[in-house]
């Protein structure tokens, strides 16, 4: 990176960095709901106790009660159970403050393994602008105050990421395992770091084939992937190496539930979420009288009931899938800040109208310009071996969120994967933009385009008129 480069760098990342510790000042009366109070809780009992007790993945509450500890040894409070469903003090600087901050850094240095793992692929130029992209991108920003296990799992797959392309460089053993415990990690996080593995492994098999030329999509790629050693050893020592951090953890389900839970108890639960409009209706019909999905039992019964959903129209079912779920993880509303903003009882205090309304005009625009940046950079670069990755690990993401509800934060991982195809449209000259885009790409460019917008038209668009009709009836105006 040349001189002027570090600096825009040095730049980006203070500026960025500044302003998370700003916003940590409202951030400071927020309090954990829904998932994040399960992490915080978990962490809090943890950090008492020594004991932790969830059929969660137990990633992020195991990350929350380090900083719990570390924050004890330190003098930071460390709420209990009931504190944290209390009105939050006015002032003081207490562990959910302390996670805040540690979360703020993380972020930071995510924004620096994007910048990494672009350079290994595009110019400076298409670096910054990736890195410039994710570190201010206000669904991420956002989401570095809040509880909830995102900002972690992108900051460990981001490392898997940079791991996974050394490895594909230069294939060592050591490497690989590096890799795959960094996979594992994630994975211990957001289950969906499983699929990350298989994939990983994958790229770098076929990587390592092709010797950093360009993965293909035919036959040749194939060929040369049965034919490699040394990329097959690597790939398979990526998958492996995964389940090291996450045998104990299965072990230890196994001695306190008697039962295999690799990594969290949600499935049944995430799958008839996916099957039906009213969960909760379903599963009290079904005298399911407990609906917390806190144990072994209640994720069963919510799986045998999903499955006789399933069973009774497959077909409905299926439709179901490809029009609701997955419009929902495209969704344009990031509610995760806007709820924030909107519930004052556990919220950022009272704000005027206007300043959520701009909130939320901001988040959509946001992200309509990044998935428009995004697909023009992946149809206009003749960069394969970026583009194959990003594709591989899209498709994953698609199909591990077809069958249950997806959300928005689900996709905040290939947010940050998508600014680095941004970065590269949005450095480019329209010039250059029309030398990489023929007219079979345009064609392309113009279908990802209008399959896009199928899936928001197909998502509940009204979540913005509610929020937008909310700030009115909240704040005035």
């Amino acid at each position: 990176m040349t001189q002027s480069g570090r600096g825009m760098l040095a730049a980006i990342l203070v500026t960025s960095l500044a302003l998370k510790l700003l916003l940590l000042v409202p951030a400071h009366h927020t309090l954990p709901k829904f998932d994040s109070l399960s992490y915080v809780s978990v962490a809090s009992r943890l950090a008492y106790t020594g004991e932790i007790k969830t059929l969660r993945a137990p990633g992020y509450p195991l990350f929350l009660a380090g900083v719990f500890k570390a924050g004890h040894l330190l003098g930071v409070e460390v709420p209990l159970r009931e504190e944290l469903m209390a009105r939050r003090p006015e002032v003081g600087f207490d562990a959910l403050d302390l996670a805040r901050l540690v979360q703020v850094f993380l972020s930071t240095l995510s924004v620096g393994l994007l910048l990494w793992l672009t350079l290994r692929f595009f110019d400076q130029r298409t670096a910054l602008a990736a890195a410039a992209i994710f570190a201010f991108y206000p669904q991420l920003v956002g989401f570095s105050h809040l509880l909830w296990s995102e900002t972690l799992f992108i900051f460990l797959m981001l490392a898997a990421l940079c791991s996974a392309v050394a490895v594909s460089r230069r294939p060592t053993l050591i490497g690989a395992i590096a890799c795959g415990l960094l996979v594992g990690l994630s994975a211990l996080t957001r289950q969906i770091g499983l699929v990350l593995s298989v994939l990983l492994a994958l790229w770098v098999w076929a990587d390592v084939a092709t010797a950093g030329a360009g993965i293909g999509l035919g036959w040749s790629t194939v060929r040369a992937m049965l034919s490699n050693r040394s990329g097959f050893l690597a790939a398979l020592a990526i998958v492996v190496a995964t389940m090291i951090p996450i045998v104990p953890w299965a072990l230890h389900n196994l001695d306190e539930h008697g039962q295999v839970v690799l990594i969290s108890a949600t499935g049944g639960a995430g799958l008839l979420f996916g099957a039906t409009d009213d969960p909760v209706r379903v599963l009290r019909e079904a005298d399911d009288r407990n609906l917390a999905f806190r144990n072994l039992e209640r994720d069963r019964v919510a799986g045998e009931v999903a499955r006789e959903i399933i069973a009774r129209d497959p077909g409905a079912w299926l439709e179901r899938c490809l029009t609701h779920n997955l419009p929902a993880l495209f969704q344009p509303v990031f509610d995760g800040p806007i709820k924030h903003l909107l519930w004052i009882d556990w919220g950022y205090r009272e704000q005027p109208a206007w300043l959520v309304r701009a909130l939320i005009v901001l988040l959509c625009g946001s992200y309509a310009a990044l998935l428009v940046a995004a697909t023009c950079g992946v149809w206009a670069t003749r960069e394969r071996r970026y583009t194959v990755l990003f594709l591989l690990l899209l498709a994953g993401w698609l199909a591990s969120h077809l069958f249950i509800l997806g959300v928005t934060r689900h996709r905040l991982p290939l947010e940050t994967l998508a600014a680095v195809p941004a970065g590269f449209a949005v450095t480019r000259s329209p010039r250059e933009l029309a030398a990489g885009l023929n007219t079979a790409r345009l064609v392309g460019v113009a279908i990802t385009l209008l399959a896009l917008g199928g899936l928001l038209v197909m998502s509940d668009l009204g979540k913005i008129r509610m929020f937008w009709a909310a700030a009115g009836a909240k704040f005035g105006g």
